[in-house]
């Protein structure tokens, strides 16, 4: 019976200790920070399905913005946004003339682009 218990208490170690090393392990990295374009021009809805694909790698490999933040995939992008009553906002880069573009594409360090 003491032989029965003991596998049983290592099983438990096993499968809740090693997550928790996993996890804890993940959680004293440092985070990297990141200037990241994200312009998702297909979000329909407010789930946002095209860009949270990206928003887990940023979280899983802990890259923040330049502020120390989490990227959230609800409002850090340019493109299309969904509001209630069926209407939408549009925040792209029409309208920017080339010295702004200029300087936006000196300031984010990578981009990613849904359409």
């Amino acid at each position: 019976m003491k032989k029965r218990y003991k596998a049983l208490l290592v099983l438990a170690v096993i499968f809740i200790g090693i997550p928790f090393v996993l996890w804890l392990a993940w959680l004293l990295t440092t985070p990297k920070p990141i200037s990241l374009f994200i312009m998702d021009k297909t979000s329909h809805t407010e789930y946002k399905i095209r860009h949270r694909a990206i928003n887990w790698v940023l979280k899983h490999y802990r890259f923040v913005k330049p502020n120390g933040k989490d990227y959230s995939p609800d409002v850090d992008y340019y493109g299309f946004y969904p509001n209630a009553n069926a209407t939408f906002t549009i925040r792209d880069l029409t309208g920017l003339n080339p010295l702004e573009i200029n300087r936006i594409s000196i300031q984010y360090h990578a981009a990613y682009y849904v359409d």
